[in-house]
């Protein structure tokens, strides 16, 4: 049983200092995609009770738009209500340990507390981890878009057929926003529907993406803007490529120094509770 407890003591440690070492998360963010497939009883739990929750949850605007915006960044399909009240559902479910933990030793009733408060943080982070990914994602996409649209306006002019035809040869979260995109063109206005994707994505490389396809619509010839602008996000994704690369090892020393902390109390702990049961048996004696 004390085992036991020191397992639990180490795991709160670790996340801790996760928490605010802000190490990366082991898991990915394919749980907030739109056609994740869910199983599992514990699954299924938590989704029915978000589902009874989420109607009696009333937000402030402050925090409706907060979350909206992490929302629309990770195209996930929830409503606010629906993330907060599954938020709540998955911080509460640890609190269930109280009741063993108190027959055990009181003192370990806070553990619940803290594995509940790094849930709940948690969940957000999965999300914003989710936006982070797929915004990454449909910027470096943009530059293989933006080459096609380039060698592309040489022989077509028609930029709604350039991006059919780009979207029938991909699947990606770049494709999707130009589905979107293109829909929006249909039913109304041009201009509109792309400056709603600027909107979207809230990135520089989009800016000037839709920059160019708005002025290619108007009748302007944009070949050569596409080539430039093709050469500039080149030379970009490279630099974020060396940024991210010297980021790496910090990372790591973070993760080292918690392990390290971690295996420290884990071995003071086993050195405490075998005194104390060597204590109770000469004791005893």
């Amino acid at each position: 049983m004390n085992i036991i407890l020191i397992l639990l003591g180490a795991i709160t440690l670790y996340s801790l200092l996760a928490i605010l070492l802000k190490v990366p998360s082991f898991q990915t963010s394919k749980a907030f995609k739109q056609d994740t497939e869910k199983s599992g009883l514990l699954t299924d739990l938590i989704d029915k009770m978000t589902q009874k929750l989420a109607p009696h949850l009333k937000l402030t605007i402050v925090k409706q738009n907060k979350v909206e915006k992490l929302l629309a960044v990770a195209s996930s399909s929830k409503s606010p209500e629906e993330f907060v009240a599954r938020s709540y559902v998955v911080a509460l479910l640890p609190l269930g340990l109280i009741f063993i933990l108190v027959f055990i030793n009181p003192l370990f009733c806070v553990l619940p507390f803290i594995i509940s408060l790094y849930l709940y943080r948690r969940e957000y982070n999965l999300l914003s981890e989710a936006g982070e990914k797929r915004q990454r994602n449909i910027e470096t996409e943009t530059l293989k878009f933006v080459m096609y649209m380039a060698n592309a306006l040489k022989t077509e002019k028609n930029i709604m057929n350039c991006i059919e035809s780009y979207k029938m040869n991909f699947n990606t979260p770049l494709t999707e926003e130009l589905t979107v995109t293109v829909a929006e063109m249909k039913i109304g206005n041009y201009e509109k529907a792309l400056k709603n994707m600027e909107m979207r994505n809230n990135s520089s490389s989009i800016s000037r993406l839709t920059r160019g396809l708005l002025s290619a619509m108007k009748g302007d010839e944009m070949t050569l803007y596409f080539e430039n602008l093709g050469y500039e996000l080149s030379n970009e994704w490279e630099q974020s490529l060396k940024r991210q690369a010297l980021l790496k090892k910090p990372q790591i020393n973070r993760l080292s120094y918690i392990m390290f902390a971690v295996s420290i109390v884990t071995v003071f702990a086993i050195l405490a509770t075998a005194l104390t049961s060597s204590t109770m048996l000469f004791g005893g004696m």
